[in-house]
């Protein structure tokens, strides 16, 4: 009896949902027929909720917008990552190739010049005995938008992670490295040029939700008990303080308001059947964060949010989260003003989003099928 097994990176094509598959005719494979999302751009006025289409649906996957209006988007063509950079106000367009070694682009630098990359997952055994067992790990990688040119900066990245709620609209980016049983937060800035700014050991955590970063000062969510997080603050003269803790449905949001004068948690409320709130915490001026601060309503419930920003003037934040029950994901607008009601931005199904440097208008991504594609599947003989 000949056994067989599929090919492995046809398979990792295979990602949108199913809508037919049958035996290739020889027998030694499927022919697999899947609906395709076009993902299309469109400009949101947060002040009139007036909406414009700038770019019509593809079949790649925006990843970051740059100071100067460019959107960065990602595809994978024959197991290589391709970026293409499109000019929005004109639709002009540049594409690169990028090494074999990079799987995936997770943002971009202000200036746009310089992108974050990773490589090839693997698993790595717990440090600590508190620390997220068989925690996945990825090499972090700089790469060149022009020249595709590409400078490894990080050995064991932590996978998820990752600060979700800095990005294109940042002067610098940072991630977390798990290395010799320390956890340290890293940034680099637009120059490319990368520092540790803290370090701490693995067993000052339980499990890592998000990370916020103001200039030299850290706060980060982490699980103290079953459905319970805190958010720590600390700085370089001593450790994390608890300031807020709090029950959740998955994973929460963190960020600093831009000066660093607020700090706000979004989150699925398990103690009110998961309902979406903001907690917003004020900082005096010798950095002491406040222990209650005040509870804004998002709307609805949801189960995880996935990013939370601040409007430049901190007059309101912007939150895509998923909306429990449906499947979809949702941007809000939440001004701070208890008075004022949150308000939807973009439609039920929008996903990524970038705010424009003037704070006043949002490019929203959102997706809708595009058709459908035939993938055939082979399987090869498994050597004996």
């Amino acid at each position: 009896m000949v056994r067989y097994r599929a090919n492995r990176a046809s398979l990792a094509s295979l990602q949108a949902p199913r809508s037919n598959f049958q035996w290739r005719p020889d027998g030694n494979g499927i022919i697999d027929v899947r609906s395709i999302s076009a993902y299309g751009v469109q400009r949101v006025n947060l002040t009139t909720g007036a909406t414009t289409r700038v770019l019509p649906g593809e079949r790649t996957s925006p990843f970051a917008l740059t100071a100067d209006g460019v959107l960065l988007r990602g595809e994978e063509v024959d197991g290589r990552i391709r970026v293409t950079s499109v000019v929005v106000a004109t639709g002009a367009r540049r594409t690169i190739t990028l090494p074999a070694e990079i799987e995936r682009v997770e943002s971009a630098l202000a200036n746009g010049t310089q992108l974050l990359a990773f490589g090839a997952e693997t698993q790595q055994p717990p440090l600590q005995n508190r620390f997220s067992v068989n925690q996945r790990m990825r090499p972090a990688f700089l790469v060149d938008r022009m020249t595709g040119t590409t400078r490894r900066i990080a050995d064991t990245v932590f996978w998820g992670c990752c600060p979700r709620n800095w990005g294109s609209n940042e002067s610098a980016v940072g991630f977390a490295e798990q290395r010799n049983g320390v956890v340290n937060i890293n940034v680099f800035d637009a120059a490319g040029n990368t520092r540790m700014l803290f370090s701490f050991p693995t067993s000052m955590f339980g499990r890592l939700r998000d990370i916020s970063v103001h200039r030299e000062r850290i706060a980060f969510v982490d699980s103290v008990g079953p459905g319970s997080a805190s958010v720590f603050v600390a700085d370089g003269a001593g450790p994390a303080q608890a300031v807020f803790t709090f029950s959740h449905e998955g994973d929460p949001a963190l960020a600093w308001s831009p000066d660093g004068r607020k700090l706000a948690i979004a989150y699925g409320d398990a103690a009110d059947g998961g309902r979406a709130m903001v907690r917003v915490l004020d900082v005096s001026a010798d950095g002491t964060v406040s222990t209650t601060g005040r509870s804004l309503d998002l709307g609805g419930t949801t189960s995880y949010v996935e990013t939370l920003l601040w409007l430049p003037d901190q007059s309101a934040l912007i939150v895509n989260r998923d909306e429990a029950g449906n499947g979809l994901s949702g941007l809000v607008l939440r001004p701070l003003d208890a008075s004022q009601p949150s308000v939807r931005v973009g439609g039920a199904t929008t996903g990524q989003f970038f705010l424009e440097p003037s704070g006043r208008t949002l490019l929203s991504i959102s997706s809708a099928p595009g058709g459908a594609a035939i993938w055939t599947v082979p399987f090869t003989p498994i050597p004996r």
